[in-house]
């Protein structure tokens, strides 16, 4: 895997790699990632490609999504803290 580039948008770090004639788009909030992949021929090609594949709408996209992740997030740790189970496994000894 190989580095093309970094940037950073909104405290949102943004790396381009390219790795077996894939371009992967990752982006990074606090310790939370999405990564989006493109193959070879799909218009995204190296580092600019990705960059200009970000606009302003996509990004408000991505940020949306690690605002919902980290929502869950949150919520599932509240429930653990006040010992709610919310899951349906049975409990093995």
């Amino acid at each position: 895997m190989r580095i093309l580039g970094e940037s950073e948008k909104s405290g949102v770090k943004i790396t381009v790699f390219s790795m077996n004639e894939k371009i992967s788009i990752k982006f990074e909030k606090d310790l939370l990632e999405q990564i989006y992949k493109f193959r070879d021929g799909s218009n995204v090609e190296n580092y600019n490609d990705a960059i200009q594949f970000i606009d302003d709408l996509f990004f408000r996209k991505v940020f949306d999504i690690f605002f919902l992740m980290s929502e869950a997030r949150f919520q599932r740790w509240s429930a653990l803290e006040n010992n709610t189970q919310t899951d349906s496994f049975d409990h093995i000894v």
